[in-house]
């Protein structure tokens, strides 16, 4: 399953036009999940669990899209 998330998102994150925030990502990822930071600013600091942590098998991934001047966040 893949979560997208922006600064501001506010939706449920199953798509790219309606991310969630980072914080509400972090809190629904199981094994296996991916999140995907679409392009902006990020100031936060977030702790995975052993719930939501994934695992050897199923990590959970975090990916961040590439600013237009090539920056990560």
């Amino acid at each position: 399953r893949t979560l997208h998330v922006s600064p501001n998102g506010k939706g449920d994150g199953s798509t790219r036009e309606t991310p969630m925030s980072p914080r509400a990502a972090v809190a629904a990822a199981r094994p296996g999940t991916m999140i995907r930071f679409g392009r902006g600013a990020y100031n936060a600091c977030f702790e995975f669990t052993r719930e939501n942590g994934g695992t050897y098998d199923e990590p959970v991934v975090v990916y961040g899209e590439r600013n237009e001047d090539k920056s990560l966040g």
